[in-house]
């Protein structure tokens, strides 16, 4: 049996942002449990270069304002992406 060419080929992508190791890998296995292809950054140039080319579904950008974080941020929300909070 074949898919269609429209039908998407495994889970929505999460996107995550984090300079912190321990809060990125809690975030990824968070999001990994919902059903979610996990994509994990340290740093915003990474971040970035990704978005120049992708959209996530969700996103978690979790860094100190005047980093660059909040420029990631602005991007992804003007893409109409779910941002979803840190419990």
């Amino acid at each position: 049996m074949t898919g269609r060419v429209d039908e998407p080929v495994g889970h929505p992508f999460g996107f995550v942002l984090s300079e912190d190791e321990d809060q990125r890998e809690r975030i990824c296995r968070s999001l990994s449990s919902e059903g979610f292809d996990v994509l994990a950054f340290l740093d915003v140039g990474s971040a970035q270069a990704w978005l120049d080319e992708e959209t996530p579904e969700v996103a978690i950008v979790d860094g100190a304002a005047g980093s660059g974080f909040e420029i990631v941020a602005e991007i992804i929300e003007a893409r109409g992406v779910r941002m979803m909070s840190i419990a």
